[in-house]
């Protein structure tokens, strides 16, 4: 015999159906199965009575008048919670949504349940990783990098759910952040993870041919480098390294970040090579450009969860990594030959400081004049010299970003 009790889901409800049905041949016989039948009856129509009724979340600003009104309280009073006093008549008028700052200060201030602030009885409010204080939220809106075309402060008092947004739409995958830098400044961490999601986000939005890592042999490492004699040298090399599946993005860095290159891959096996050209010079874009490939041809396939970040101005002993020497090397031999360079008539030029004597030697040697005048102030630190042939690229290669560049 069905034991009586409350309906709570569908088996249950079909099992005191099919013990109605029982109960109803033998009706006459039992005047208690009679009265079980009629219990049955009741709690099978409650049951379905409950699950016909839609359970309605409470109104959150019904909700914040009423505790208002519990605690004896004014509107007045929910500036520590809301903002100003324009705001709460704003939110309190249902003219603008509550904010995820309001609704936690609202939770931890009122003792409002969460669920009803958020509308939702799955959502928890638990604590934001992504707090506008901690990231460098106004040049992040600035450059574009956040969904929001109203003011700073506007933006500010939505920060948690435009950040929220911005990092949501990073993939569902973990990069280690190997990053060589100079250990004499100090280091945005925050900056750092804001500028690489952009850098994914614009790599993203390239539709490029599938990479086949084999391809990508010495010979393509040393057709790039060689590009660097021409004055369409960076465009011709970008377009290359896009037909051969490798996504080249060019993003300005963002203060404390000290990135002038990266290089990681994307779910899809796509490598990214990402310049930040903060030091607006032929030389350097070359280096780090040819440092990023070399990651990209020797190192990513057998560290495919690894993101390379790397200042490349820093002296190369301060690198105890031999994954980054070896870039360096790669990047500086590809350059100029290590055999041409230390020879006694290369080496003549450490001492010069004609330009034309550095032009007429770079013409002589296949070597671009700009490569060469940076190495020469690279090896004796006269970055005074050869300001007429170091030449730059940055207008060139990113137009519309050049005013956004800050300067470290």
């Amino acid at each position: 015999m069905t034991t009586l009790k409350i309906i709570k889901n569908e088996q249950e409800l079909m099992q005191a159906k099919a013990a109605l049905i029982e109960l109803q041949e033998i009706l006459e016989k039992n005047q208690e199965q009679l009265d079980r039948m009629e219990l049955l009856s009741h709690l099978v129509e409650q049951y379905e009575n409950l699950e016909a009724c839609e359970i309605i979340m409470p109104d959150p600003i019904d909700a914040i008048e009423f505790r208002l009104e519990q605690r004896g309280m004014k509107r007045k009073d929910l500036k520590t919670y809301i903002g100003s006093p324009s705001k709460v008549s704003e939110v309190m008028n249902h003219r603008i949504p509550l904010s995820l700052q309001m609704i936690r200060a609202l939770h931890e201030g009122l003792n409002i349940p969460a669920e009803v602030l958020l509308q939702d009885s799955s959502k928890t409010l638990s604590n934001s990783p992504y707090l506008p204080k901690d990231f460098p939220f106004a040049e992040m809106l600035r450059r574009g990098y956040l969904e929001f075309s109203g003011t700073l402060a506007q933006a500010k008092e939505i920060g948690e759910e435009l950040l929220t947004q911005f990092f949501s739409q990073m993939p569902t995958f973990a990069l280690t952040t190997r990053f060589r830098q100079s250990n004499a400044q100090p280091t945005d961490e925050y900056a750092v993870k804001a500028w690489q999601c952009h850098v994914i986000h614009k790599a993203q939005e390239e539709k490029l041919p599938a990479y086949h890592e084999e391809k990508i042999e010495a010979v393509f490492f040393k057709d790039i480098a060689s590009l660097s004699q021409y004055q369409y040298g960076p465009q011709t090399a970008g377009e290359k390294l896009r037909n051969a599946g490798i996504h080249l993005v060019y993003a300005p860095h963002l203060p404390k970040t000290h990135i002038d290159g990266a290089s990681f891959l994307l779910p899809d096996g796509h490598p990214v090579i990402a310049m930040t050209l903060r030091y607006d010079r032929l030389d350097n874009f070359w280096f780090t450009l040819l440092h990023e490939l070399h990651h990209v041809k020797n190192d990513l396939p057998n560290n495919r969860n690894n993101a390379f970040l790397d200042d490349t101005e820093a002296p190369h002993e301060s690198s105890a990594d031999e994954i980054e020497q070896a870039a360096d090397f790669a990047a500086e031999n590809a350059l100029i030959p290590q055999s041409f360079w230390n020879s006694k008539k290369a080496q003549s030029l450490l001492q010069t400081t004609s330009s034309s004597i550095v032009k007429n030697f770079a013409a002589e040697n296949g070597i671009s004049p700009a490569v060469l005048a940076g190495r020469i102030r690279w090896e004796t630190k006269r970055y005074y010299l050869f300001q007429d042939i170091i030449g730059k690229c940055r207008n060139q290669l990113m137009p519309n970003d050049t005013k956004e560049t800050p300067e470290e």
